[in-house]
């Protein structure tokens, strides 16, 4: 037995780990996917101001995917949610709701962002959550306008009020690459004091 115990603490441990390589292949194909999905939308949306604008779009460029990006956040629902505008761009405004807050950790230092639900909420949008931040990538790495994560409610654990953020994921604003899109300036509240070096990052040329 001494023999065979230590032989199958080995197969076990290998197992393991063919197990968590599998995983690990899975979700990035998971997030390449997204970011092909991503591409696409915003060639489609740029191509017809290309020409007009002198546009130099050859595709959103991504840090390479890290897991750490991915994080387990404690969800606090806002009853009663504060209704407020935000800026844009093309200094205007567009509504959204208070939804509620998630706190989270980084390289072990506690974070929290506010999310924000679309206004006036329908049948359509009711599960749409948005997620705009700001970072000390901003303006240097990343778009200086801040980045947007995209969240569904549905996402969110009901049982453990918790839910998994995922900055991966995250995607500059469409004004990012031209003047003709109104895009919400991320509150200052949504400033995280730390490098996100994931998702998108800003180079158009």
């Amino acid at each position: 037995m001494k023999i065979i115990k230590p032989l199958i603490i080995i197969i076990l441990s290998l197992f393991s780990c063919s197990i968590s390589s599998t995983q690990k292949a899975s979700y990035e194909k998971t997030i390449t996917d997204y970011q092909a999905e991503l591409n696409a939308y915003y060639f489609n949306s740029i191509k017809p101001l290309k020409r007009s604008e002198n546009i130099k779009f050859s595709g959103i460029d991504f840090f390479p995917i890290q897991e750490k990006y991915r994080v387990k956040a404690n969800f606090i629902y806002t009853p009663n949610g504060e209704i407020v505008k935000f800026p844009t761009s093309d200094k205007k405004t567009q509504t959204y709701k208070k939804y509620g807050i998630v706190n989270f950790q980084i390289d072990k230092q506690a974070l929290s962002l506010t999310l924000y639900q679309f206004y006036p909420v329908n049948n359509k949008n009711k599960h749409s959550l948005f997620l705009p931040f700001t970072d000390e990538t901003s303006g240097d790495t990343t778009y200086g306008g801040g980045r947007y994560l995209n969240i569904n409610s549905k996402e969110i654990n009901k049982e453990t009020n918790t839910i998994f953020i995922d900055f991966n994921k995250a995607y500059n604003p469409l004004c990012a690459y031209s003047t003709n899109f109104s895009c919400p300036i991320p509150p200052a509240d949504n400033f995280l004091p730390i490098e996100i070096n994931a998702g998108a990052n800003y180079s158009i040329l």
